[in-house]
């Protein structure tokens, strides 16, 4: 089996064919129609990915990743419609990992983007628990890379996997200069160099994250039109 995925959709047509697409490719699945229900469940049994298509947040269900980040960090795969433009930002905004789109006529997905995506992130995660243990500093940041715990000023904060995967890049090489396509190749292997707000927004979440710990401090410095680099 590939996997176990959370479905979280409110349409049950569509979350039967999210769930339907998955099976045939040996994921297995269980279905949750809010946000409540999904937060219920994922304390319950532990699972790989929650797939999210978020026609739900026009109800305020967008609020239910403050929640699910407050007790566990799985991965997230957002899915959302080709004419809402401002989807990937929005849903980076509130914590995915990956997103794809798919196009109005509603039943069709592009499958072979989401299972490669799906399987990129699986690759990932199996990659960090075989990772013999390491301990990355600088500052008064420590990050725990096998049991992915990060603390700033003495306190353990919340991250996401992309946001993870960012500060393992900076930690790895302080005080480096990255530039967007440095980052892109790192953290998800130059898929979103095109898109500059995919690589802007996951950094500007991880800076205001860090500051939040220690506010004394801004930890990631942007030098316009040149890139990123940690501060002490």
């Amino acid at each position: 089996m590939a996997g176990t995925i959370l479905v979280l959709e409110n349409d049950r047509d569509t979350n039967t064919a999210l769930c339907e697409m998955l099976q045939r490719y040996d994921y297995r699945t269980r279905s949750a129609y809010t946000g409540e229900e999904a937060i219920q469940m994922l304390k319950q049994v532990p699972y790989d990915v929650i797939l999210y298509e978020p026609i739900i947040a026009k109800n305020g269900e967008d609020r239910i990743f403050h929640k699910i980040r407050s007790f566990c960090q799985i991965p997230v795969f957002m899915i959302f419609t080709r004419d809402s433009l401002h989807m990937p930002l929005h849903e980076l905004r509130f914590g995915a990992d990956e997103f794809a789109a798919r196009p109005l006529d509603g039943r069709c997905f592009d499958e072979q983007k989401i299972l490669r995506l799906l399987n990129d992130m699986s690759r990932r995660r199996s990659l960090c628990y075989q990772r013999p243990r390491q301990i990355l500093s600088f500052s008064d940041i420590t990050m725990d890379v096998l049991a992915r715990r990060v603390l700033v000023n003495g306190y353990e904060i919340s991250l996401t996997d992309t946001e993870l995967r960012l500060l393992h890049t900076f930690l790895s090489c302080p005080q480096k200069l990255f530039t967007a396509d440095n980052l892109s190749e790192s953290v998800w292997n130059g898929e979103r160099k095109k898109n500059n707000y995919s690589v802007t927004v996951p950094v500007r979440h991880l800076r205001n994250k860090l500051k939040q710990a220690n506010p004394e401090k801004t930890y990631i410095l942007t030098l316009a039109g040149k890139g990123y680099r940690m501060e002490v």
